[in-house]
């Protein structure tokens, strides 16, 4: 092996290492999975092939060396149906001379929606996911390429301004890369680590970004099991915020990071204020009950009425007082029923005026009670208003309608057939 004459740094090409010879059929060959990990990041055995195409769409160079093997691609163009696409070509050098040149049966068309810091994201996890993995700049490089054939390991080389302006920042991709923020985390549980907010709206997935939310969260998440990821291994936010919400309300215990999740702060809407609490079917934590009674208790209009009624069915049950009421008051009441009733929905259970609800009990409350409660409040706002609200309670417990998908059903179909009967008494037809 001749000794190279000179060396250059190179501050344009990047640099990744690993111990272990890669197969070049990993290169040639789609699905070929091989990681040894349980938890490697790798997943697909398709990531490698995208980097390459993103890497030559972008007009940059790629070089594998696998042990004294160096492979190098290039591009071809041909003509599939009238249309222009360039066809990679792999070319393996042998150490003793000998070059075959293959085509790899992709296109530089391969991950047509990858942005170039998704190449960079493939490449360095192939390296942290072998061992003694490793990613640089600024190399200092022989005028032959000598210095990268090295039996056992494999090196590979990238000369693009895209992929390496995405190794500037790391930070941005990866967890435990150079200038990140990432501390130790606030809360850790067997599904997510939560840290401090990073400056950024991305979540992880094993250290590894696989997203980003739409509003800024006030945390930074990196989830430790294995979320849907798509085609550019990235994660929808609906996911994310699925798993955030079963976390939240039944697993985490820090009371002070519950907080500051279910109440908002400031003007601004966080991704941590429209989480859908809906997604928790476990039992809520003490923490998190004790959190949400305590805002209760405060009157706070900050907590979210969804969580707070959620949770309302696991609080202990205060008897509601009943209520004075004005003459005035008396006769919208009374009025309100009397109207409701010529409509032929009369009350089974009595119906009780109470100061304030606070929390809106459930239905189930309401009949184990065997009266049906509502704010004194209410009551100012006239007949309309009053029997608009002993309407719903209505439906929901004598229908024993459970949801507002099915109040809002029930009254669509009670307009429709009141229409029905008009347009008939218009025409001198007779009433179903």
């Amino acid at each position: 092996m001749s000794e190279p004459s000179t060396y250059t740094i190179r501050p344009d090409l990047l640099y990744f290492r690993n111990a272990g010879e890669i197969d070049p059929r990993l290169v040639t060959i789609m699905g070929t999975n091989i990681k040894k990990t349980s938890n490697a990041i790798g997943q697909f055995g398709t990531g490698l092939k995208y980097a390459i195409a993103v890497i030559k769409r972008l007009g940059g160079s790629i070089t594998i060396y696998s042990g004294e093997t160096k492979l190098t691609f290039s591009a071809t163009l041909e003509i599939i149906r009238d249309k222009q696409f360039a066809l990679l070509h792999m070319d393996t050098l042998s150490p003793d001379g000998t070059l075959v040149t293959q085509p790899l049966g992709f296109t530089t068309e391969l991950g047509a929606k990858w942005d170039p810091w998704m190449a960079y994201r493939e490449l360095r996890c192939n390296a942290q996911d072998e061992m003694n993995g490793s990613v640089a700049t600024s190399l200092w490089v022989a005028d032959q390429d000598d210095l990268f054939r090295e039996a056992g390991w494999t090196h590979i080389v990238v000369d693009c301004p895209e992929v390496l302006d995405a190794h500037r920042k790391a930070n941005l991709w990866f967890l435990n890369a150079s200038g990140s923020r990432a501390s130790f985390p606030l809360e850790t549980t067997p599904s997510v680590e939560i840290y401090p907010y990073m400056g950024h709206n991305g979540f992880f997935c094993q250290g590894v970004k696989v997203g980003s939310f739409v509003r800024r969260p006030k945390f930074t998440y990196n989830f430790t099991n294995t979320l849907p990821l798509s085609e550019d291994r990235t994660c929808d936010e609906y996911h994310a915020t699925y798993e955030l919400a079963r976390q939240f309300y039944s697993t985490i215990t820090n009371i002070n990071l519950i907080r500051d999740v279910v109440q908002q702060h400031g003007d601004e809407e966080t991704m941590e204020d429209h989480i859908n609490w809906s997604a928790a079917w476990e039992d809520p934590s003490h923490a998190m009950i004790a959190v949400v009674e305590d805002l209760r208790k405060r009157k706070s209009s900050k907590l979210s009425q969804r969580l707070a009624d959620k949770i309302g069915i696991h609080l202990p049950k205060e008897p509601l007082t009943q209520a004075a009421l004005s003459r005035e008051e008396t006769v919208v009441l009374r009025e309100a029923v009397n109207f409701l009733s010529a409509m032929g929905h009369t009350f089974s259970n009595p119906i009780r005026v109470v100061e304030d609800l606070d929390i809106k009990p459930t239905s189930r409350y309401l009949r184990d009670e065997g009266f049906i409660y509502i704010p004194k409040e209410i009551l100012s706002y006239g007949l309309k208003q009053t029997a608009a609200v002993l309407l719903c309670e209505w439906i929901n417990y004598e229908l024993e309608y459970s949801n507002s998908a099915s109040v809002e059903q029930w009254l669509l179909n009670k307009v429709i057939n009141q229409a029905e009967e008009l347009a008939k008494a218009r025409l001198g037809q007779p009433s179903a």
